[in-house]
């Protein structure tokens, strides 16, 4: 099963101390909390377009103004469930099957940015090492804004490591990311051609030059880029 075998890659790929072992320990209610999520995923991000909640706009569709109230919906959520890497992780090994819904509308871009929110909300929660395994499915690589506009603490990064490729519109605005990537975006021309969306003071690291080199074009201030070789890191560029 595809996503079983996402699940093995992201683990091999990580490093088996005890703190990232203890990530893995059985949550008896995850099903009871994904529930819940998806449930606000359905009502806020694929159910509702831009169109409808904010006629007045001339663009059909913007996923940051629907940020906002993703924000607010899932930080009600958050009073009841906490949101740990664990459970984000699941979430997008079972987000599949909403790729062509008939009630999805812009699931890419929204997509995107509920992931992104899960993040920040996660975060500000006093937990980090986050896991997107985007090669559960290639729908999943059409997914745009992953990573946008997260905002880590000085000295404190938000630690993801992106497992597949994700589309245009990665790193959007975000500052104080350490950022793990093991393939090209599936986009190179959004943003008028700055793949890592205008991000700041950001790390990013990947087992391939190309990836970093594709990133690296038109990021923002303060930017590393880490070649990891032989389980060494090699600082290869910077902005």
């Amino acid at each position: 099963m595809k996503r079983d075998a996402a699940r093995q890659l992201l683990r091999d790929l990580e490093e088996p101390t005890p703190e990232k072992q203890l990530r893995v320990e059985v949550d008896e209610d995850l099903d009871d909390k994904l529930e819940k999520i998806f449930k606000l995923y359905k009502k806020l991000a694929l159910e509702q377009t831009y169109a409808a909640r904010f006629p007045e706009y001339e663009y059909k569709f913007d996923s940051w103004v629907l940020a906002r109230g993703l924000e607010k919906g899932l930080k009600t959520l958050a009073k009841q469930v906490t949101i740990t890497p664990h459970i984000i992780e699941e979430f997008v090994l079972r987000l599949e099957k909403y790729y062509k819904s008939k009630t999805a509308h812009n699931f890419s871009e929204n997509t995107g940015v509920f992931i992104s929110t899960l993040i920040s909300i996660s975060y500000k929660q006093g937990h980090n090492n986050f896991h997107i395994p985007l090669i559960a499915s290639e729908r999943l690589e059409s997914i745009m804004y992953l990573c946008g506009r997260l905002d880590g603490e000085t000295g404190k990064p938000i630690e993801i490591s992106v497992v597949g490729s994700p589309d245009y519109g990665c790193l959007d605005r975000s500052k104080n990311l350490t950022v793990k990537l093991t393939d090209m975006p599936t986009d190179w021309t959004g943003l008028d051609g700055r793949i890592t969306g205008y991000a700041t003071n950001c790390t990013l690291k990947s087992e391939r030059r190309d990836v970093l080199d594709t990133y690296a074009k038109g990021a923002g201030e303060g930017c590393k880029f880490y070649l990891i070789k032989d389980g060494k890191e090699e600082l290869i560029a910077e902005t």
